[in-house]
């Protein structure tokens, strides 16, 4: 694979404190680039997939969540994240389950 600037930059910027942003054009290697760049242990997430409201890490296991006010409202797990990181779970928080 072919070094890119940014992967410098990137690698400069691990364990700082802040967030990392890569934006960019469709298939352009983004995800690829941090998939080489950090261990199969991290999180990401990608603007493409479904949203999510809330992500936990107990006993090494991840768990998902998304809020909605209705119990009637759809969610759905994203099938990219369950194949990122499978075993996890997911689930929908309304205002009839919030404090199960």
């Amino acid at each position: 694979m072919i070094e890119r600037q940014i992967e410098r930059r990137i690698r400069r910027k691990i364990g700082t404190g802040k967030a990392i942003i890569v934006m960019g054009a469709r298939k352009t290697g983004k995800t690829t680039l941090l998939k080489k760049i950090f261990s199969d242990n991290t999180l990401w997430l990608n603007a493409d997939e479904q949203e999510l409201d809330c992500l936990e890490v107990s006993d090494g296991r991840l768990s998902t969540c998304e809020f909605k006010w209705s119990p009637d409202a759809r969610a759905k797990f994203s099938k990219a994240f369950a194949e990122a990181y499978p075993g996890s779970t997911f689930r929908v928080i309304h205002r009839d389950n919030f404090d199960e």
